[in-house]
């Protein structure tokens, strides 16, 4: 007959593998942490360059928008503004519609972002 292993018998042996085993499994679970907090920081400094865009469209529309209402619309206008710079084409499409066309650059970023829009003069 086989003798048995001392292995088997002997509780230090077995205790190895399980505290490798919950080593590995925190491991694991701390470097899957630290890659989704760095995910999540990327997607918030998107976001936040998202709404920086957004906000930049919005004071230039809104800014080309009364010089169109005070009749005064050169064919290209740039704004200058805390968080990035907007250039505006404006093409006369009617007497009272015009095409916009923004080109948006950000402080942070030098990436350009163009929008068109459609702009319609209420009399």
């Amino acid at each position: 007959m086989r003798k048995s292993s001392p292995n088997i018998r002997n509780e230090h042996g077995v205790i190895l593998p399980y505290v490798l085993f919950i080593t590995a499994l925190i491991c694991m679970i701390m470097m899957t942490t630290v890659y989704s907090y760095r995910h999540d920081i990327e997607l918030t400094d998107r976001h936040i360059q998202q709404i920086k865009i957004e906000t930049l469209f919005q004071m230039g529309y809104e800014k080309v928008k009364s010089e169109i209402i005070d009749k005064y619309h050169p064919p290209t206008v740039s704004y200058q503004f805390p968080n990035g710079h907007v250039s505006i084409t404006i093409i006369s499409i009617e007497n009272t519609m015009y095409e916009l066309t923004f080109n948006i650059t950000t402080n942070d970023y030098d990436t350009i972002y163009t929008f068109t829009k459609t702009l319609i003069k209420e009399d």
